[in-house]
């Protein structure tokens, strides 16, 4: 059932002194969430490509943002963010995995040839940004979570389109599958850890500076948008709210949803009943993959 997250929730509050990274944070949704935690009183450390709107950024919001420049492609960039900040602060808190990029550069499914007349492949960078660069920071963020004993907080911006259809986009649209698909992976290991809490915020469309040119035709189809600060509230309450783990915050016309227990709920109907009594067999004996169960 949709709810409402008010901009005065009292759980906003524990966000003074929390000790926070953020990817993503020169404009959009990013910036929304570094605002708003700047005037929670946390201390953000963001990490971002465009140098003039996050120095611009930085300066606005004094000392309690400080702006790394940087590509969360490059491993390097990320892990100095990373290094420099529990060097300063002695912890992290809060890791939020929000940096992403739309479809527009390139449409992977429109031939282009290279000199020769051969089928020049697609660069995929959306794919890698989108869900590389989130593995990188959630790579990150559990190692120092666990090597510093923090009971942390990790949350990735996800979409609609980790959910739904979304014609025309189609490499955005998996990349934020694979968003929601490493948080349902992560949850069960991390909760028998009972030390780091992992959550995807889902928004649908978002007025932001990407979005300018498509939100005019959106809007007079009578679609609803999100602004970025109704975005960063479900953020912000996501990293806060110790109820919440391995669950996901559905955004739409600045209400909230939550999905992830509706979907584990409703197994038995898209399934079917032995096949869910099967997943649920393999968790009670708890069977898992890859080299854990080597």
């Amino acid at each position: 059932m949709p709810f409402d997250i008010p901009a005065d929730d009292p759980l906003f509050k524990e966000a003074r002194d929390k000790v926070v990274i953020l990817t993503g944070g020169a404009t959009g949704i990013g910036e929304a969430t570094l605002r708003l935690l700047v005037e929670l009183g946390a201390k953000v450390s963001f990490l971002d490509t465009n140098g003039a709107a996050s120095e611009k950024l930085e300066a606005d919001l004094g000392g309690n943002a400080v702006f790394f420049h940087g590509s969360v492609l490059n491993w390097e960039d990320q892990r100095n963010v990373f290094e420099k900040t529990v060097e300063k602060h002695g912890r992290v808190d809060v890791v939020l995995s929000n940096a992403g990029i739309d479809e527009v550069a390139e449409d992977a499914f429109v031939d282009t040839f290279d000199d020769e007349g051969k089928l020049k492949a697609p660069t995929l960078v959306v794919l890698d940004v989108n869900i590389r660069g989130a593995i990188y920071t959630t790579k990150l963020a559990l190692s120092y979570f666990r090597r510093l004993g923090i009971k942390g907080s990790l949350v990735l911006t996800g979409s609609a389109a980790s959910y739904l259809d979304t014609p025309g986009i189609p490499v955005y649209n998996a990349s934020k599958h694979g968003v929601i698909g490493l948080v349902r992976s992560l949850r069960d290991t991390l909760q028998e850890e009972g030390l780091i809490r992992a959550n995807v915020v889902a928004p649908w469309f978002t007025l932001t500076p990407f979005t300018a040119k498509v939100a005019r035709v959106w809007q007079e189809k009578g679609l609803p948008v999100n602004t970025p600060a109704q975005v960063a509230r479900a953020i912000i309450y996501l990293a806060l709210n110790r109820d919440y783990h391995g669950k996901s915050i559905y955004v739409s016309n600045g209400r909230y949803t939550e999905l992830e227990e509706a979907v584990q709920a409703s197994r038995n109907i898209w399934l079917g009943e032995q096949n869910t009594a099967w997943v649920d067999q393999r968790k009670a004996v708890k069977i898992k993959l890859g080299k854990q169960d080597e």
